[in-house]
């Protein structure tokens, strides 16, 4: 009996190694692998290197438009500024975009004295009307055009030499072009208000005479040319004034060129030229003479500085 006791209690302690040694497996197998966070998680996010921001005072002389037909077209120095965002790729490749906002052009100008009849007065031996060389009106012209430029840019940096850098680039955009336009007609004899009816009461085609009764051959539109032919009076109620508001958007371009300097690591001065052309522009109609249509050219100077946002 003694000996049966032994092995009983050999077997139980054999039993209970072999269990405890599958729990201690089974524990290992249940284990995973727990790895340290990325490094990234939990720093700020940052824009990046190459990113940077513009600023630029610009000095513009600019050809057109013509905004009335009595108006001549002029050139005027007028300032502009400029703000804007880019992107350096490389030490030689970035572009940016901009937008310009260039000062208002107003206009206020008399227009060339223009004959305009008062009334109708029939000669009989011919069967036309008098074209009387008394009878005028003079001419008041109102504007105003507001011009924004919206561009994305490309630039060339042309290597650097002792801080300076000099670059070459191209754009492309649009202008907006916001213009208020006004034509007003006043009697020379009384500085009344232009308004006439030359309804004729006749059956027969109605034509123009001088004062001799020849046929008017030709006549002078509201810029001062010249024109052959019947003058352009309808024969009808007269109206001249002309009210013109419009918002027009062009494609525009240009090329620049200049130097930038570097202040700072980060901050950058630049001195550059740019020619832009806005597109074309059309003037309000005079009842007298037709619309004019020019091209709107910039050449400018600017002055600008440039922050890397590194």
């Amino acid at each position: 009996m003694a000996s049966l006791s032994s092995w009983l209690r050999a077997i139980g302690i054999v039993g209970s190694t072999a269990l405890g040694a599958q729990s201690a497996l089974a524990a290992d197998y249940l284990k995973f692998p727990v790895e340290a966070a990325p490094d990234y998680i939990g720093r700020p996010v940052e824009l990046g290197s190459g990113w940077y921001l513009r600023g630029d005072l610009g000095w513009s002389n600019d050809k057109g438009p013509q905004l009335v037909p009595a108006a001549p077209d002029d050139s005027k120095n007028r300032w502009a500024v400029e703000v804007g965002a880019g992107y350096k790729f490389n030490n030689w490749l970035r572009t940016d975009a901009t937008l310009t906002f260039n000062k208002p052009r107003d206009i206020a100008a008399n227009g060339f004295t223009l004959i305009c009849p008062y009334g109708l007065t029939q000669n009989l031996t011919t069967l036309g009307f008098l074209w009387s060389e008394s009878e005028t009106c003079a001419s008041q012209n109102k504007a105003e055009l507001r011009k924004t430029d919206l561009m994305l840019n490309a630039y060339v940096d042309i290597g650097s030499w002792q801080g300076l850098t000099p670059f070459v680039g191209v754009g492309a955009g649009l202008s907006m072009l916001k213009s208020r336009t006004s034509l007003t007609y006043t009697k020379t004899s009384d500085g009344s208000a232009y308004g006439a009816d030359l309804t004729p009461n006749v059956t027969f085609k109605p034509f123009w005479n001088n004062p001799d009764g020849s046929l008017v051959d030709h006549w002078v539109d509201a810029a001062g040319v010249t024109r052959s032919g019947q003058p352009p009076v309808a024969f009808t109620k007269q109206n001249w004034n002309r009210k013109l508001d419009k918002t027009t958007f062009n494609l525009a371009w240009s090329l620049m060129g200049g130097v930038a300097y570097d202040v700072t690591p980060q901050l950058k001065t630049e001195l550059s030229y740019r020619y832009l052309n806005s597109g074309s522009f059309t003037s309000a109609a005079s009842i007298i003479s037709g619309s004019v249509k020019s091209t709107i050219e910039s050449h400018q100077v600017r002055l600008g500085l440039r922050y890397m946002l590194d």
